[in-house]
């Protein structure tokens, strides 16, 4: 399953970047929520989002994806303001 161009060359780079400019001295898990159910095309798309993080930061960075079981699609705003998650989709 390939991500949306818009995804590879907008969304991942912006992510990099800012993790980039925080002290990378050890590898970090990030929390990536989506209102998608397990199984839905839209969780299938999380976790190939969070494999190309892996990929892109050569391991040093990692996403796990809470597939509709940690924010629903109306609470990731607030939820990822308030620490909930470290990023999501709504």
């Amino acid at each position: 399953m390939n991500c949306p161009n818009f995804v590879r060359r907008g969304l991942l780079p912006a992510i990099l970047a800012s993790v980039a400019m925080t002290s990378m001295a050890e590898a970090r898990q990030l929390s990536y929520a989506t209102g998608y159910a397990s199984g839905s095309i839209g969780a299938k798309a999380a976790e190939v989002f969070a494999k190309d993080i892996e990929e892109h930061s050569g391991g040093d960075l990692t996403a796990k994806v809470y597939a509709q079981s940690l924010l629903s699609f109306s609470e990731t705003p607030p939820g990822i303001r308030d620490g909930m998650a470290d990023s999501g989709w709504f």
